[in-house]
């Protein structure tokens, strides 16, 4: 059903919907688009506002009362030709699920331009399902063309096809099931650092952009090049469901973390202990009842009354 279909929307102010646009700020005007534009820091091209209309509108319509409608509810069709089309909305479905990799970093010196050993686990060279992604200088490396992993002495290695020049920087990015050792530190997962209370994105910067593009050259198993830079990045067609700058999560686990980590805000004992209290109060409450009735000998007071004196004598004496 469209927004606009007044049958089910009547009078709604709906006319259409942008997808993006840019967010127009205060003072002079810019000299290209003829008003002024907004930016998140400081007045440069990288911190130009752009607002994410598709999440951010509103509409009214008319039924008993003014109703209000957000955009964020809407899908839109995506044509694939003059009659078919698919419904799509402003995401798409990641192509994995949130993962932490273990980060081992190295600076080439003299005495070691090759061989950079993938520490982070014991005996790492019995670790079967090591999937690693090696950095040279912020630029990624392609398996098998520009290096292999080879073991020696109990231990995995990254080896490249060609030795790297001193105060170069390596970082290599581990990801398996092994638990970690003392060598390596786990990076920020995505789902933590990118919208962790899942919020709508209503607005995002241009080197935010940037930033969003960075994640999937970064990931992509197919991507050769450099970013930014000559790369296949136009070419490899199936690219936002790698990306991990903008998301949204099907289960945050901000919220969540903190009452499985807070040991006083524990959710799972705060259960427990509400069963051990109502435990308590199903084992007094008879005894108090006999002992309210024999110290007032009054047997015959109404049930109402007996039980707002239970109630006071186990809130004062259900912890003694």
């Amino acid at each position: 059903v469209s927004f606009s279909d007044n049958t089910v929307y009547p009078a709604i102010n709906f006319t259409g919907n942008k997808i993006f646009s840019y967010k127009r700020g205060d003072g002079s005007n810019d000299s290209e688009l003829g008003f002024p534009l907004a930016y998140q820091n400081v007045e440069n091209v990288g911190d130009i506002l752009f607002n994410f209309d598709l999440l951010s509108e509103s509409y009214s319509y008319q039924q008993e009362a003014t109703d209000t409608i957000t955009s964020d509810k809407g899908f839109l069709r995506q044509y694939k030709d003059q009659t078919n089309f698919t419904i799509v909305n402003g995401w798409t479905k990641g192509k994995a699920e949130s993962s932490q990799r273990v980060v081992r970093q190295y600076v080439v010196t003299a005495s070691q331009t090759n061989d950079f050993a993938i520490d982070v686990y014991d005996n790492s060279a019995s670790v079967t399902d090591i999937d690693a992604k090696v950095i040279v200088d912020n630029k990624r490396k392609k398996p098998d063309t520009d290096y292999t992993l080879v073991d020696k002495n109990g231990v995995k290695y990254v080896r490249f096809t060609t030795d790297l020049q001193v105060d170069q920087n390596v970082v290599i990015k581990t990801l398996s099931d092994t638990a970690k050792n003392t060598n390596g530190f786990y990076e920020i997962a995505s789902n933590l650092e990118s919208n962790p209370l899942n919020a709508n994105v209503t607005q995002f910067s241009l080197g935010e952009v940037g930033d969003h593009i960075k994640t999937i050259v970064e990931s992509h198993p197919e991507w050769q090049g450099l970013y930014p830079g000559v790369s296949n990045l136009r070419d490899l067609g199936e690219q936002g469901n790698y990306a991990t700058k903008f998301v949204q999560h099907a289960g945050p686990i901000a919220l969540p973390l903190f009452y499985f980590n807070n040991k006083s805000s524990n959710v799972i004992e705060a259960i427990k202990n509400a069963q051990n209290e109502y435990g308590k109060f199903k084992r007094r409450c008879p005894s108090c009842h006999k002992a309210i009735c024999q110290k007032t000998k009054d047997l015959v007071q109404k049930q109402n009354e007996k039980l707002e004196k239970i109630f006071k004598f186990l809130k004062n004496n259900l912890n003694k």
